[in-house]
């Protein structure tokens, strides 16, 4: 029987015995949701069977225990936010949307839901160990092992979501949600020991991971590899590519350089110094020539004139002032 009035209502407050009376826990199937302004609450209607009875029952949703700081709020699928000039949108029922719900008070027209019951078109993820939690809200998962790893993935918008309107239309199950491969998979996640990571879980990975037991930073984006180790204290870099823009300068400084090119090895700059100390490269090339201009050989017939003299020397003066020109200073 569905009971359309108050007849229900007035049995109960005319004082039908206990028995009858709808003052208990049951499990009922949300029809509709509408938003109070005057309460600034959501108020369920929620459809409960007593003895034969089928009334709606009107329902507050239990909220989290906690003060003003402390909450927990979301928002329903298809439910249109309230508007300041006409009246929103009722959320209809999806199916499979079965919830617990209790009196207060013993007053068959208050409500409150205490939980909801599992979706028939979801399959239990929890099947092999027993301390472990998930959760999954608008494509956002959560988990936690039984090892106390935590863990969070981002799968987008289920692509299903347009199918829910459907079911619930023809009173259908839905098959599980589906994601869209290229935008779902991302995670962040604290393992067991304390190590973490966050990846975009996608063909071509980019991922960040500081693995705590190992002390190791290590970054990746497709070929592109970064590794930190805070036990030896090094750091690497591999990739197909490298390049360092410095707008002002660049410093380095170590014990032992090694520099290895198979193809080539170009160095350009407008002062080059080379060297140690007082050695400086190009400076000891340019003494060099001076000192090999100042020669002077001795022949048979006596000391000839220095090397500089000669009608050729003037091309070893030009290289000399090119390389003046780079010389810079230690």
């Amino acid at each position: 029987m569905i009971i359309r009035d108050s007849s229900l209502y007035a049995s109960v407050m005319s004082g039908v015995p206990s028995t009858a009376t709808p003052s208990g826990v049951f499990v009922g199937i949300v029809k509709s949701a509408e938003y109070d302004s005057s309460l600034d609450t959501m108020f369920y209607n929620v459809e409960v069977t007593f003895s034969g009875f089928t009334y709606a029952l009107n329902c507050r949703q239990m909220a989290k225990f906690g003060d003003v700081y402390n909450y927990e709020e979301w928002g329903l699928r298809n439910f249109k936010a309230p508007s300041l000039t006409k009246k929103p949108v009722s959320y209809k029922a999806r199916v499979g949307e079965v919830v617990i719900v209790a009196h207060i008070g013993g007053n068959a027209n208050d409500g409150i839901i205490l939980g909801s019951l599992k979706h028939p078109g979801r399959k239990t993820k929890l099947t092999e160990k027993s301390i472990e939690y998930v959760s999954e809200f608008n494509g956002l998962r959560t988990t936690i092992d039984d090892a106390g790893a935590y863990k969070v993935t981002f799968n987008g918008t289920p692509t299903s979501v347009s199918s829910l309107k459907a079911a619930a239309a023809t009173g259908g199950v839905i098959a599980p949600a589906v994601y869209d491969p290229v935008k779902s998979g991302s995670y962040l996640t604290f393992e067991k020991d304390g190590s973490f990571e966050v990846s975009d879980n996608h063909p071509f990975v980019q991922t960040v991971r500081l693995d705590k037991s190992n002390g190791l930073i290590s970054i990746a984006s497709g070929n592109v590899q970064i590794s930190i180790s805070k036990k030896d204290g090094s750091f690497a870099v591999s990739a197909m590519e490298s390049k360092i823009d410095s707008t002002k300068s660049l410093t380095i400084s170590t014990l032992s350089t090694s520099i290895e090119s198979t193809k080539e090895f170009k160095l350009k700059s407008a002062k080059i110094a080379i060297g140690f100390g007082s050695v400086e490269l190009i400076d000891s090339i340019l003494k060099v020539i001076d000192a090999i201009g100042g020669l002077v050989i001795n022949s048979p017939n006596g000391p000839c004139s220095p090397i500089k003299n000669a009608p050729t020397w003037t091309q070893i003066e030009q290289i000399k002032t090119k390389l003046s020109t780079i010389k810079g200073s230690l």
